[in-house]
């Protein structure tokens, strides 16, 4: 009868950690129904000695796997949370009933999972392990939520069968060495080196995550880059285009001239050319700032933003007087930022705004400003601003502010919000770093 109560509470646990990290996205409520049929059949076969006890955790290990990649189509991903979840189930049990034994019983006869303690070390050691299991599951939620690691997995073109090779047989030989020592050895040296496999098992886990995100990283800002030689590329042509017209333009004002109809110049600058040479000399001007912008990817994503703000009909009205080299705040983390404010910036605008942005070094810092006229002159307040996912056009549809307030204070820098005749600005100081 322990035996079961274990075996509830450990899949209680395991799951509520699956919740916590992959809720609507590789653990749907339905999936409950599943894992406890599963467990119906697999204590059965167990009970009856049908399966041996060696292999239930390697084949709800491989239940796990399954049912991610099932929702995911990612081995790696499937790999590396039902790894990470059958170790911290692991680290935690070494920890609490297995380090019980080393230090208080006579376990070297004892046969796992080693339950013959009293019934309050047994429920102190379980609401240990819920907490630790909850602790776990908000830290990998947070940083989900921050990174959008879930995503990245999913969306990667990458396979990435070395990494999941690494943690299969990293697994395989934890559990045959741990067998060999256990035969071999001490109890207490088993319980040793159980804890230190599992626990570096989890370490290698959440490192290969790490390389995955900073693999990403730089996928995306090579990207970015490519984005800006595309763009520079079409505004050059642009300047081509305003070059040929403006000869053209110059041959008919002197056809105009020559036969002195300057009835139908005056016409023609009017209707015709005024319109055409404002738009053309805007676009001129507008690329001319850009270039005091020497951080590629940073040029690139606002003018990818400019394009998407024309294609909802808000311009744009740029500054940079001075030439913008860098910032002591990584290159993502800028792409990053300048992607809140100007989606922020773009969502809340009206039809035919404008948006300013302003570039500008103000004692040793560089003053990012950008300011939108908000749509029908709502009142913003700025605490709610702050909030996370808080947006000017219903709930849930907030671009992140709270995180971009985050990557400001780490890059030591600072940040306002303010609201004045209908204008709503944010502004960032960023310290300026060496050329």
């Amino acid at each position: 009868m322990n035996l079961l109560i274990y075996a509830i509470l450990s899949l209680a646990v395991s799951i509520t950690f699956l919740a916590i990290i992959g809720s609507r996205r590789f653990f749907f409520w339905k999936d409950l129904i599943f894992y406890i049929g599963l467990f119906i059949i697999g204590y059965f076969l167990f009970k009856f000695e049908i399966i041996p006890d060696t292999i239930v955790f390697d084949l709800y290990l491989l239940v796990i796997a399954c049912m991610i990649y099932f929702h995911t189509r990612s081995a790696l991903l499937a790999i590396v949370v039902s790894a990470i979840n059958y170790c911290l189930e692991l680290t935690i049990w070494y920890f609490t009933f297995g380090m019980y034994h080393f230090m208080f019983e006579n376990g070297a006869s004892v046969i796992y999972p080693y339950l013959n303690v009293s019934v309050g070390i047994t429920i102190l050691f379980y609401i240990i392990s819920i907490v630790v299991y909850i602790i776990a599951g908000l830290v990998c939620a947070h940083f989900e939520k921050k990174y959008n690691l879930i995503a990245i997995f999913e969306s990667s073109h990458k396979n990435y069968y070395f990494f999941t090779s690494v943690i299969v047989i990293g697994v395989i030989v934890s559990q045959f060495l741990q067998v060999y020592v256990y035969l071999k050895y001490d109890f207490q040296y088993f319980v040793l080196f159980g804890f230190i496999a599992y626990v570096m098992l989890l370490i290698g886990s959440t490192i290969i995550v790490v390389l995955v995100l900073r693999a990403y990283m730089q996928e995306k800002y090579l990207e970015e880059k490519l984005v800006y030689v595309d763009n520079l590329e079409e505004e050059q042509r642009n300047v081509g285009f305003f070059k040929h017209d403006y000869r053209n333009i110059l041959l008919s004002l002197g056809i105009y001239i020559e036969n002195e109809d300057f009835e139908g110049l005056r016409e023609y600058y009017y209707k015709e050319l005024q319109i055409s040479s404002t738009e053309a000399f805007k676009s001129l001007t507008q690329y001319n700032d850009l270039q005091n912008i020497a951080i590629l990817p940073l040029k690139g994503v606002i003018i990818e933003k400019i394009k998407f703000a024309k294609e909802k009909g808000i311009g744009f009205r740029i500054n940079v007087p001075e030439m913008v080299y860098g910032m002591k705040m990584s290159q993502i983390n800028q792409i990053r930022c300048m992607s809140v404010l100007l989606d922020n910036a773009i969502e809340a605008s009206p039809e035919n705004a404008t948006i300013q942005l302003e570039l500008m070094k103000e004692a040793g810092e560089m003053k990012i400003s950008v300011a939108n006229r908000v749509a029908n002159g709502e009142s913003v307040s700025v605490q709610k601003v702050m909030q996370e996912n808080y947006s000017t056009k219903g709930t849930g549809r907030g671009k992140g502010l709270s995180s971009l307030m985050k990557m400001v204070n780490q890059a030591l820098g600072s940040y306002s919000f303010k609201q004045d005749n209908g204008v709503f600005t944010a502004v960032l100081l960023i310290p300026i770093s060496a050329k």
